[in-house]
């Protein structure tokens, strides 16, 4: 690679970018800037620093990317250019996050201790304060009322494990969440692949790799009506879209899907060919 053909790629913020930024200016490098997820731009404006890097990309970014049409908006908000804003979407490999065929599912289930014809809802990602998976366990209690017999996988592992598990107990919920724990990627796919759908309701997201993958095996989502999760989803075509920290509105699509397997076979095969 010739060094003039280099660019400046920034991923995150803070004091690399700020020192960063004024390095590859001098050096005269074109300077691209990928944002994260949503809530990180404007995030930029609540210091002295991030005001600072802000005015930098402002006057020197070649490119801004970004993940979902919310964080478009701010771009807007804070000053880019609109003709420098670009989506770069995550990317997702298609061949590895594939639907198995019946027989195979069958098995799998056998292997992860789930019953061949119970409904399992599978989330996929951090057990973390921003993923609001408590509203994820309240809605899912509602869910039992009306399927007793079906299981919440939990994919993931983090610091809110123990709170998670004592929410779990004291909804009476011990045998229908399951704590997978962290896997690697044989470990998520072999979950996805059992699974009937897939859920994510957290209030923020970029875009989210978690969900990308579940609609590439082939599993109709049920998550939260935000933009990164809008962009993916189209409500009743791919999956369901349901109201942010509504537990009421989370429990009525996952009863949707989980209750009517037509459905949710039409939602993740649109969801597969989407992604």
């Amino acid at each position: 690679v010739c060094p003039s053909d280099l660019v400046a790629y920034f991923l995150s913020r803070g004091l690399q970018l700020a020192t960063g930024l004024p390095i590859a200016r001098l050096l005269g490098k074109p300077i691209i800037m990928k944002f994260a997820g949503s809530g990180h731009i404007m995030g930029l404006r609540a210091t002295w620093l991030g005001r600072l890097e802000l005015n930098f990309l402002r006057r020197w970014a070649s490119q801004i990317l970004i993940l979902n049409p919310g964080m478009a908006e701010e771009c807007v908000k804070v000053g880019f250019d609109k003709t420098r804003v670009r989506w770069m979407p995550n990317p997702v490999d298609t061949d590895y996050f594939r639907p198995c065929l019946a027989e195979g599912r069958a098995e799998l289930r056998r292997e992860l201790g789930v019953g061949a014809n119970t409904p399992l809802a599978v989330y996929v990602g951090r057990l973390a304060p921003p993923k609001e998976l408590p509203w994820l366990i309240g809605a899912f209690a509602q869910v039992v009322c009306e399927i007793p017999e079906a299981i919440l996988a939990l994919v993931g592992d983090g610091p809110l494990q123990g709170e998670l598990r004592q929410l779990v107990t004291r909804l009476n919920l011990d045998r229908n969440v399951v704590f997978a724990g962290r896997l690697d990627s044989i470990g998520v796919l072999r979950w996805l692949q059992a699974g009937d759908v897939f859920t994510l309701v957290s209030p923020m997201e970029g875009l989210s790799c978690s969900l990308i993958e579940a609609m590439s095996v082939g599993l109709a989502p049920v998550v939260s009506d935000i933009p990164a999760n809008a962009q993916l989803v189209e409500h009743e075509v791919d999956g369901i879209l349901t109201e942010m920290g509504n537990q009421d509105s989370i429990a009525r699509g996952l009863v949707r899907l989980l209750n009517d397997p037509r459905a949710t076979k039409r939602m993740g095969a649109a969801g597969r060919q989407r992604m």
